[in-house]
Formats: structure tokens, sequence, C-alpha cells
């Protein structure tokens, strides 16, 4: 009886010990689990936004079943993965739900930048009139309601305020003033022409791109755009016609 006595003992000092390590590897386990599939609800949502030519603005994931995914499944913790389009994101509540400290959370969409310009004809007469605007598309959606100014002189895009820095040969003073959009599901900035004038912009090879000195073009969580002083670079984008 001693000597089973002090085998349970034993079995039972090496439970304790190991306990916590299996409890370690499983809570690993399940936390490697969740960040290999949202990698791959993040890869959906790319070639969804890719082949659809628009982004992705619902919060149900099932719809991209059968084209983009092949399954979508619970988390390890038997939880469905969020969505939240505005923000770019996709996540897991984690092993405790109720803790945003220990959700898992995946960047679908590249950092705020601007990545193309394009000057609308609206009366398709090929000549650039008041009715025209220049489209500008980002790859985030924008925080709502910020008042954008414009610049073609490189020392005051780098003062606190311009927005927008235009190449030397834009008439910025015949661009309307415009803010973004006031919903924080739209990635694209419309810049009303106020003029009847060819010289206004060259389609082509007058260029736009976003001022060091930004502090206005933003996405919805805060971030300033790339290309802002203290950002990553911005690009330098050619504006073209539709």
């Amino acid at each position: 009886m001693i000597e089973l006595l002090i085998v349970v003992a034993i079995i039972a000092v090496l439970v304790g010990v190991a306990l916590p390590y299996f409890q370690n590897y499983v809570r690993e386990t399940r936390i490697t689990k969740a960040k290999h599939e949202l990698d791959i609800i993040k890869e959906a949502l790319i070639k969804y936004n890719t082949f659809e030519d628009k982004k992705f603005v619902g919060t149900d994931l099932n719809v991209l079943q059968g084209n983009y995914l092949q399954q979508l499944t619970y988390d390890p913790w038997g939880r469905a993965y969020e969505v939240y389009p505005a923000s770019g994101v996709v996540r897991s509540l984690g092993p405790d739900h109720l803790d945003p400290r220990d959700d898992i959370v995946v960047d679908y969409l590249p950092s705020l930048s601007l990545v193309k310009a394009t000057w609308v004809d609206a009366d398709h007469n090929r000549h650039i009139t008041a009715s025209d605007g220049l489209r500008l598309e980002f790859t985030r959606f924008l925080l709502s309601n910020q008042s954008i100014t414009y610049t073609n002189d490189p020392i005051a895009a780098n003062a606190s305020g311009p927005s927008l820095l235009f190449s030397p040969d834009v008439k910025v003073n015949l661009l309307a003033a415009t803010s973004t959009p006031s919903v924080a599901t739209v990635s694209e900035l419309w810049i009303p022409i106020t003029a009847n004038d060819d010289t206004i912009f060259s389609p082509g090879s007058s260029t736009v791109r976003v001022a060091s000195g930004n502090i206005s073009l933003m996405d919805v969580s805060g971030r300033l755009a790339n290309g802002t002083a203290g950002q990553f670079p911005g690009l330098e984008v050619i504006i073209k016609a539709d």
C-alpha cells in the first residue's frame, strides 16, 4: 500500500509539472492554427478585391466560398472569424473573446497609398471642362470629412497642412476644394474642375502625390497616407484619362 501511494504521489507530481507545458502547447497550437486560417482568408479577400475590381465591404465571409475560399471554418475556440472592411483587417477573438488584448488580427489591405489618378471626361468631349473632375483612388477606405488642400510648391508641401502635391504644370487654383467622403467605406477622392481649360493639367504627364506635410489624408484607423512625413514613401501618380 505504501509503495502504491508513493507511485501515485510521483505520478501526481509529474502530471502537475507537465500539465502547464501541455496547456501552453495546446494554446500555442490553437493560436498558430488561427493565424494560418486568417492568412488563408486574407488571401481570399485580396483575390476578391483584385478580380472583382472593387473592395470587399460586407461582414459575411461566407460570400467568399466557392470562387475565392474553399472552406470557411470557425476559429479553434469555436467562434466565427470577423472581417472589418473599413479598417482592412480580419480577426479572431482569441482564447478569451472578452479581452481584446488576445485578439489575433491580420491586415489584408496594404497601408493607405494613392495608387491611381484619373481625369473623368464627364461630357465626353475630350476637353477639360467644368463638368469634369479628377478621381483619386487609394488602397484603403478614407477617414470621413477631412478637408483636402492642394499645392504644386514643394516647399509648401513640406509644411503641415497640404494634402496633395501636384506637378508644377497643374493649375491647382482651378481645382475646387474637396473633402474625403462622408462615409468610411469609400476609397476614392473626387476633385471637381472649375473651368473650361485644356491647360489645367496634361493627361499622361501631369502628376499628383501625397504631400509630405499632409495632415488630412488618413485611413479610418487614423494612420496618415504613405508619402506623409514619418510614413512609408508615397509614389508619384500620373494623371491619366479614363
